[in-house]
């Protein structure tokens, strides 16, 4: 007979169908034991029940620039408008999507020699399908490792503009540096575009389209708004790529930032351009006040999200013509402490130059009394100080950086 010693005392049979643990291990340890071994196994299996038997209910992820006309029916509980404004948001998504898909196949059947870009107006006969939007402005510079005095510093600025080529999948970064203000020429072309009225939605743009189709740059030009809050598109996707490379990147000219367009992509769609290039320059008009001439201001703009310029078989002669371009200066004296104690140490003074034009006139310099007895600092002469609010005053510390 066989027998099982536990202990120094007891022995027990092996007949006996209990089964003794040791002394130290508890029911709450082997309870705790079970659940972390068949934890993973229990997930698994949970989740392919839901998926079964609940596959209509999903958990709502986080969002921002989320629709206030949504937020509020659903909170209201008026539900069929609720449901009538989810419908009229989908039949535009879909026709934006479909509009994407045919630009994709015609694209991929336009030869090649039609491909690059710079090609004279209404040259293929084809519609293509374009974008756009504005990213928000970055700061440089930016460091990936960034000092605790520079977060209190306010950076150069930098805006972005995006101009989306569905058909190609590529998207041009208009890199527009603080000191600036601000295809594939095909014959058809549809624009999609947020519904922001102070950057899209004016009578400016509108105008544009129709100056273009009225002097046979284009046989018809389309105009889509998307319904306020549901805007996500093919844009911020491009954006997107490009801030997660940014958020680990160190930056310091505006060159710098260019080059980091393309890095953020592995087959190259994001393509970047400088305003300011000098073999190929993006040059300001006053547009606005050009248009003002031959359109007048639509009625209730706001209430539309979509314009349509059709084919005209007359051309109008007198729209020929381009609005004299903007005189762009620099208003802004660069010269901040940030620049000087981070930039000028290193022998960055790209992004952050001494200023062409003279410092513009400002109450602390005009000289009293009480200025002529204020002493430097720095120079130790009398007359004016140091610095003040952050802008340096003494003109040999200025002579010196």
């Amino acid at each position: 007979m066989d027998y099982l010693f536990q202990g120094d005392n007891q022995i027990i049979k092996s007949t006996d169908l209990s089964f003794y643990h040791q002394t130290s291990q508890k029911k709450m340890f082997i309870m705790i034991t079970y659940i972390v071994a068949a934890a993973e196994e229990v997930h698994t299996e949970f989740k392919k029940i839901w998926l079964q038997q609940c596959p209509h209910i999903t958990i709502m992820r986080p969002a921002t620039d989320l629709c206030h006309k949504c937020h509020i029916r659903r909170k209201c509980r008026q539900l069929q408008e609720y449901q009538q404004h989810l419908e009229n948001c989908k039949i535009q998504r879909d026709e934006y999507r479909q509009l994407c898909d045919d630009a994709k196949t015609t694209y991929s059947q336009t030869p090649d020699d039609k491909k690059q870009r710079g090609q004279p107006a209404c040259s293929s006969k084809v519609q293509l399908h374009y974008s756009f939007d504005y990213a928000q402005q970055v700061h440089f510079p930016h460091y990936a490792l960034q000092v605790g005095p520079l977060f209190f510093k306010t950076p150069r600025k930098c805006q972005c503009f995006g101009v989306c080529a569905e058909g190609c999948g590529s998207q041009i970064f208009y890199l527009i540096d603080e000191a600036e203000q601000a295809g594939y020429e095909e014959t058809d072309a549809a624009l999609y575009m947020d519904n922001c009225s102070g950057q899209n939605k004016n009578n400016t743009l509108i105008g544009y389209g129709l100056w273009r189709v009225m002097t046979g740059q284009h046989d018809s030009i389309r105009f889509s708004l998307m319904e306020a809050g549901h805007t996500k598109f093919h844009p911020d996707w491009h954006f997107g790529l490009w801030k997660i490379k940014w958020r680990t990147t160190t930056v310091e000219t505006l060159k710098v930032l260019a080059d980091s367009v393309p890095k953020s992509s592995r087959n190259g769609h994001n393509i970047p351009h400088l305003v300011n290039d000098p073999e190929c320059p993006v040059t300001f008009c006053d547009w606005s006040g050009f248009l003002k001439k031959f359109f007048k201001p639509i009625p209730h703009l706001k209430f539309y999200h979509e314009f349509r310029m059709p084919t005209m078989k007359k051309k109008k002669q007198l729209m020929y013509g381009r609005p004299k371009h903007l005189d762009l200066k620099t208003l802004v004296f660069c010269l901040i402490s940030w620049s000087q104690k981070v930039l000028m140490q290193s022998g960055n003074k790209e992004a952050c130059p001494k200023p062409a034009m003279d410092k513009p006139v400002t109450k602390f310099d005009v000289e009293s009394e009480t200025d002529k007895k204020r002493k430097c600092s720095y120079c130790k002469a009398t007359g004016h100080t140091k610095s003040n609010r952050g802008i340096l005053l003494c003109p040999v510390l200025l002579e010196n950086s």
